[in-house]
């Protein structure tokens, strides 16, 4: 079952959408990843720190996006 999960992120975040029909949020979606956890677990104090600060900022960009995107679609959209 691990093997499963563990290929699923390395796809997730690696893979070609256009060879695997999947394109990769995972780290965007702000989830818990096999990756992550092997990467803040074999990571020094100084890259734990490097990496907590960017992912804090990705998942402040996507809050962003999504905000306005949600604006967006309300203001604009078009009644039926």
């Amino acid at each position: 079952m691990l093997s499963c999960v563990v290929q699923d992120d390395y796809i997730d975040c690696f893979g070609d959408p256009s060879l695997t029909g999947k394109v990769g949020t995972d780290i965007e979606d702000n989830k818990c990843s096999w990756l992550i956890v092997q990467a803040l677990s074999r990571a020094s104090n100084e890259q734990r720190s490097v990496l907590e600060v960017r992912l804090i900022a990705l998942t402040v960009i996507v809050t962003k996006f999504e905000s306005f995107v949600n604006f967006a679609i309300n203001k604009y959209q078009s009644p039926l």
